[in-house]
């Protein structure tokens, strides 16, 4: 009797059973190139709203941004009094407010009211997604150490004090010079903390984000914030590692390129647990699939 053969189709794995971080990992692992045009996109915008009210005049303390007229509508002249000897009050004439008084505000208004509240509202809710992705500091040293000299991290520069150091004096000091009312403090200490950043990526490391590991000052204080998220991304070396194996020509930029897994962690005692090694094996076992098809 002629013995038959069975067939086993294996379906395709496809995105639809995914969890919806997963795939937005994986959108952000095709669309590359985009993010890198938008993470420079924030490095011009954040060059000039550092860069450009330094260079124009300090606003006058009567100016204000969302009003056409600065000053108060009347006036005390010390020169005249009435005859009863109380102060004479005079009417004031309107005068508008210069245009680089209203751009200076604007830029100010713009960096310490909107942008670091929106980076530290995305940190505690998706993690460490502004350090990784979009951070200007972190594009502009990782662009210089793909292009410096890659030397060996000192074992000082891994010193886990860093951090703290550099968020205290950073934050005593602009205290002293008051870094949130006048545009060249600001420049002082951002301007300076990027170029030491942009130094760090061209001395130590290859393609890696030294200044953000380990020098940051406020790393310290996101990774404190990250802990409120409910979920973060990380990369997911073990599919990179396959990736690579079966296309070498990826093997230069695997890490770059590498789909991101979810985490959206359970929380045990403050502590992050990893997913359940049988949810990780099944992610695995249909990354094979998919790419063995």
């Amino acid at each position: 009797m002629e013995q038959a053969h069975i067939l086993k189709f294996v379906p395709r794995a496809t995105s639809a059973g995914r969890p919806r971080l997963a795939r937005l990992g994986d959108w952000m692992a095709r669309h590359r190139r985009s993010i890198l045009a938008v993470q420079w996109i924030i490095v011009v915008f954040y060059i000039v709203l550092v860069a450009l009210p330094a260079f124009l005049p300090n606003p006058l303390p009567e100016s204000r941004l969302f009003s056409g007229d600065y000053g108060a509508s009347s006036f005390i002249d010390p020169n005249l009094c009435l005859a009863s000897g109380e102060p004479m009050l005079q009417d004031k004439t309107p005068t508008l407010t210069p245009w680089h008084d209203k751009l200076v505000l604007l830029a100010q208004f713009a960096f310490w009211g909107v942008w670091w509240p929106f980076v530290i509202l995305s940190t505690m809710l998706m993690g460490r997604v502004w350090c990784g992705v979009l951070c200007p500091e972190g594009a502009l040293t990782e662009f210089v150490s793909r292009h410096g000299r890659g030397g060996r991290i000192p074992r000082w520069v891994r010193w886990s004090g860093w951090p703290l150091v550099a968020f205290a004096l950073t934050t005593i000091y602009g205290q002293l010079i008051s870094v949130y009312e006048y545009p060249k403090a600001v420049l002082l200490i951002l301007g300076g903390s990027t170029v030491a950043a942009m130094v760090a990526g061209y001395l130590w490391g290859k393609g890696k984000r030294v200044w953000c590991r380990y020098l940051c000052p406020v790393s310290g204080v996101f990774a404190l914030l990250a802990r409120l998220a409910p979920f973060a991304f990380r990369v997911d070396r073990d599919a990179a590692a396959l990736a690579q194996r079966g296309n070498p020509r990826r093997s230069a930029a695997g890490r770059e390129r590498s789909p991101a897994a979810d985490l959206r962690h359970a929380r045990r005692g403050g502590r992050r647990l990893p997913m359940d090694r049988q949810s990780l094996v099944r992610a695995r076992q249909a990354r094979r699939r998919r790419m063995a098809g």
